[in-house]
């Protein structure tokens, strides 16, 4: 049957506006429904390996910062 895919944290209204939501969280999500909802594979792995390059490179938002990364407010 259909499923359902949402952020783990939901649709985050109380931070809606102030630049906090982390867009590669949204971006796995969308990597879950092309792998479950509608079993593309390939398309799900494509999503997930440009997020891994993306925190390989240091980049984080403040709920997954670490020191001697570069965060983006």
């Amino acid at each position: 049957g259909p499923g359902l895919f949402e952020l783990i944290y939901g649709s985050t209204p109380d931070i809606a506006g102030q630049d906090k939501a982390n867009p590669l969280v949204t971006r796995l999500s969308v990597a879950m429904l092309l792998r479950y909802g509608l079993h593309e594979e390939n398309a799900a792995r494509i999503i997930e390996s440009a997020v891994l390059e993306t925190l390989n490179k240091g980049f984080r938002k403040g709920d997954i910062f670490l020191a001697g990364k570069v965060q983006k407010n």
